[in-house]
């Protein structure tokens, strides 16, 4: 937690109070964790039905590295995220969302959850180190799909699907309600947690006011009655 109290400054004086930064690390501690869960779940589908055309990863590396991807890298950092620092958490989650978005992109186009991932991955940044770091992350994210798109465009690189049976199939639509209902959820479940934040601490600050006039209030009369006496 001294680390993330390192991290979290304020820009007028450099430095903030060690409950205030405790206080902080747990809410982005928390997003982390339930980003890692909801990607997790999300991903689980879309792995076995990769895994159920076994033929497709002869050909297909994007999808390989999905597989890779969720294995060794996603899962376990979800299942056992207790385990792990929050450093590591957060670079797995980022890591794991972009190389997984630009992969989707390079194999569906823009038709594919990638963009998505890589929109979750902007507000994630934003959210956990503030707007600089979003900034260069929209960058990051921009640059690929800029590039895929040239490729596509210009003929020099081509999707392996077949778009008419993508928009009207089932399964297709399934996913991407799925993929958009729990990255919302959990962009609007961190959104939620940073904005409660200073409401409570407005609260406190109330709470802390209130007693602190109360007790100026006694001290004053005490006071009155010990000059009453003289």
């Amino acid at each position: 937690m001294q680390n993330a109290a390192n991290v979290i400054e304020n820009p007028n004086t450099g430095a903030i109070s060690d409950d205030v930064a405790e206080s902080l690390y747990l809410i982005r501690s928390r997003i982390v964790n339930t980003s890692l869960v909801v990607l997790a779940v999300l991903t689980f589908p879309t792995v076995v039905a990769i895994i159920a055309r076994g033929n497709e990863l002869v050909w297909n590396p994007f999808s390989f590295m999905h597989i890779v991807l969720y294995v060794f890298v996603l899962l376990p950092a979800a299942v056992w995220h207790r385990r792990f620092s929050f450093t590591f958490r957060t670079g797995i989650l980022l890591s794991v969302s972009y190389l997984a978005g630009v992969a989707g992109i390079l194999s569906g186009g823009l038709v594919s959850a990638g963009i998505l991932l890589l929109i979750f991955a902007c507000i994630i940044t934003t959210a956990l180190f503030g707007r600089q770091w979003g900034y260069w992350c929209v960058l990051a994210c921009t640059l690929p799909i800029c590039a895929v798109g040239i490729f596509i465009v210009s003929g020099q690189h081509t999707v392996n699907f077949d778009i008419e049976q993508f928009v009207v199939a089932p399964t297709s639509w399934i996913t991407r309600i799925f993929w958009f209902a729990g990255i919302s959820a959990a962009m609007v479940h961190g959104s939620g947690m940073l904005h409660s934040h200073p409401l409570g601490s407005v609260e406190k600050l109330s709470d802390s006011s209130r007693d602190l006039s109360e007790a100026n209030t006694r001290l004053r009369d005490e006071i009155e009655n010990v000059n009453r006496f003289k």
